[in-house]
């Protein structure tokens, strides 16, 4: 029961993480700037698949989290789910993040 208990807390942190770094995105002058930028319209057009995938698995792991709660005892939730949702999710994010590299723009959540 503890081990459970650990990894909901461990899925609320990330998944609280991921809003917080998606909220702070960037002020309008940034957004005009990233607009005007080439790169910047490339980079969209490249990911956009990878970035409609990151959010499905972001909606499975929402769902997931949904199936887990006080009354039905953290019991609904498949771990080994989860599990392959976050691994595969950190995969899109590398994969964006390479490409942000690749065409000169700050990756996602102001990683470096």
């Amino acid at each position: 029961m503890k081990k459970k208990m650990v990894l909901m807390m461990m899925l609320g942190l990330s998944m609280l993480s991921v809003g917080i770094a998606s909220a702070s995105g960037l002020d309008a002058a940034g957004q005009k700037a990233c607009a005007e930028n080439p790169a910047y319209g490339q980079f969209m057009e490249e990911t956009a698949a990878l970035r409609n995938a990151l959010k499905a698995k972001d909606a499975e792991l929402r769902e997931q989290e949904g199936y887990a709660g006080i009354e039905r005892g953290y019991e609904g939730m498949d771990l080994e789910k989860v599990d392959k949702l976050q691994t595969e999710r950190k995969a899109l994010e590398a994969r964006i993040n390479l490409a942000a590299q690749k065409h000169g723009i700050k990756p996602t959540g102001g990683k470096e």
